[in-house]
């Protein structure tokens, strides 16, 4: 996957969550009041959590490819040295045995601390969807299956969506 696929799947995939998350909500709100068949039905049910899954897959791809793209073009060294970067500001700075820059590793560990707990986030989310399809697979799968066991885990979702959504837009902030 290239930079611009990365960025490209990156926003298209923040922006999925967020509907689901609000679709999430909707039908826990739903459900409070109404049985879950008169709220939402089995297919978009179904299309929900296959969303969720789909969007959390490519979160997990895109995510370590932007974020090394954050790391390095934000890094004080890349700002200095314009074209020599970071990599090459290390590199240089290893083989001539002198002290690396703490602002550019501070950075580049900022980076890579937010990195990694988004992908934590994501990967919560989605072994609880796998949880959820589970559910659904071990009741037979009937008609309306995924309604009931959707709406008795939207809250649950909603909150590890969102969850998710903000580890990523932090890990994808430039500051």
């Amino acid at each position: 996957m290239t930079l611009s696929q990365a960025r490209a799947a990156a926003s298209a995939s923040i922006s999925s969550l967020q509907s689901a998350y609000s679709d999430l909500v909707t039908l826990s709100s739903c459900t409070a009041v109404e049985p879950p068949p008169d709220c939402v039905s089995s297919k978009s049910a179904t299309a929900l959590l296959q969303t969720l899954a789909g969007s959390c897959r490519q979160l997990l791809i895109a995510l370590p490819i932007v974020a090394a793209d954050i790391a390095y073009s934000g890094s004080p060294a890349k700002r200095r040295s314009g074209f020599g970067g970071l990599l090459d500001a290390l590199e240089a700075a290893t083989r001539q045995g002198e002290s690396i820059d703490t602002a550019d590793l501070e950075w580049v560990e900022l980076v890579e601390d937010r990195s990694i707990r988004a992908v934590g986030r994501l990967e919560e989310l989605e072994a609880a969807l796998r949880e959820v399809q589970q559910v659904v697979a071990a009741g037979g799968g009937g008609a309306g299956r995924e309604v009931v066991v959707l709406a008795a885990e939207s809250g649950r979702l909603a909150g590890l969506v969102r969850g998710a959504v903000g580890a990523v837009q932090q890990a994808l902030a430039r500051t």
